[in-house]
């Protein structure tokens, strides 16, 4: 019996093996570029969990901030995202924000933008 769950258990982890390599073979052929190991995925559900874990990346990134968001309020938490950002880019870190301006018609004024663009240096 013991040696059957064994059997079953390397089986497993053979199919699981399997899976891996077909995921990664059909993620590479949609981003039509390889897998670069040591990359993880993390599920964020809203808010609570996003905006804190994006302000842990920022400040570790080494070379370059992608950030891209719908809508960018001109307020606190946006405040935060753009001190966060500005500062990187201080350090030398490339940075590059991506953002819907229709979606965020009425959302940040142009001076929210204007200050933000005087600032930055990266």
């Amino acid at each position: 019996m013991l040696r059957s769950a064994a059997v079953h258990r390397d089986h497993a982890q053979a199919d699981l093996a399997d899976l891996r390599e077909m995921a990664g073979h059909a993620f590479s052929r949609a981003a039509g570029a390889p897998l670069i190991p040591g990359n993880q995925v993390r599920l964020l559900k809203d808010a609570a969990a996003n905006y804190p874990a994006w302000l842990e990346a920022i400040a570790a990134a080494q070379h370059h901030i992608h950030l891209e968001s719908y809508i960018i309020y001109d307020d606190e938490t946006g405040s935060r995202f753009a001190s966060a950002l500005m500062a990187r880019a201080r350090q030398g870190i490339r940075v590059c924000v991506l953002y819907d301006w229709l979606g965020g018609v009425g959302k940040s004024s142009p001076a929210f933008w204007h200050r933000q663009t005087r600032t930055w240096t990266g």
